[in-house]
C-alpha cells in the first residue's frame, strides 16, 4: 500500500469513510502567504503554466467519515510487515521501522459526518489506528507515527496566538499518546512532517 498519499492509505486501513464528488473550498491564506505575498504570487504564476486539476474550486472525490470507524486493514498491514521484514533480512539490517499515520491527521483533514464531537471522532481514529501500531511493534519493528499537520498548525492558523497554537498542539499530542497507550516508548518515534 502506497503511504505517500495519506488519503489513499486511509481509504483502505480504517473503515467508516466514504467518498463523494464535492467542490473543494478555496484554500485559506496561511501565515506565510500573508507575510510573503510576492513569493506566493510568483508560485501561483509558475503553477499556472501547468494547472492542477485539484486546485481550489474544482470538483473531485473527497473522503468523509460517514460511519463508525474500525480497523479493517489487517491483511494490508500483515503484508507490509512481511515485505519489510523480508527486505531487512536480505540486506542484513539489525532493525527496521515502519510508518503509520497519526490519528490526528485524518481527524483534521477528513470531514466528520458521523460522530457528535471532534473529540469522539479523534478517539475513534486513535482506537482504530492503534491496531496497526500494535501489529507493527508486535512484529519487532519500530513504529514511526507520521503527522503531516501538527507542525504546520501555526502557519495554517494565522489568527491564532502562540499560546493558542501551543494549546492546540498539546491537545493533539494527548490524542497521539492515547493511541500509543501500552506501547513501549522506545519502540516509537514521531515524525512531524513540515512540508
Amino acid at each position: 500500500q502506497n503511504k505517500s498519499v495519506s488519503s489513499g492509505y486511509l481509504g483502505t486501513r480504517p473503515g467508516g469513510f466514504g467518498r463523494r464528488a464535492e467542490r473543494l473550498p478555496e484554500r485559506a491564506p496561511t501565515r506565510d502567504m500573508l507575510a510573503f505575498p510576492a513569493v506566493y504570487a510568483e508560485r501561483r504564476l509558475m503553477s499556472s503554466v501547468r494547472p492542477r486539476k485539484t486546485a481550489g474550486g474544482t470538483s473531485r472525490p473527497r473522503m468523509f467519515c460517514i460511519g463508525p470507524i474500525s480497523y479493517v486493514g489487517q491483511k494490508q498491514i500483515l503484508a507490509d510487515i512481511k515485505n519489510l521484514k523480508t527486505a531487512l533480512e536480505r540486506c542484513g539490517a539489525q532493525e527496521g521501522f515502519m510508518t503509520a499515520i497519526s490519528p490526528t491527521h485524518p481527524a483534521n483533514s477528513i470531514p466528520n459526518e458521523y460522530y457528535r464531537t471532534a473529540e469522539e471522532y479523534q478517539a475513534a481514529l486513535a482506537d482504530a489506528l492503534r491496531e496497526e501500531y500494535r501489529a507493527i511493534v508486535d512484529a519487532g519493528l519500530v513504529l514511526q507515527v507520521d503527522d503531516p499537520l501538527i507542525a504546520n498548525y501555526y502557519d495554517h492558523a494565522p489568527s491564532a496566538t502562540m499560546e493558542e497554537c501551543r494549546k492546540y498542539i498539546a491537545s493533539q499530542v494527548e490524542v497521539i499518546n492515547y493511541a500509543l497507550r501500552g506501547i513501549p516508548e522506545e519502540r516509537v518515534r514521531f515524525h512531524p512532517c513540515s512540508g
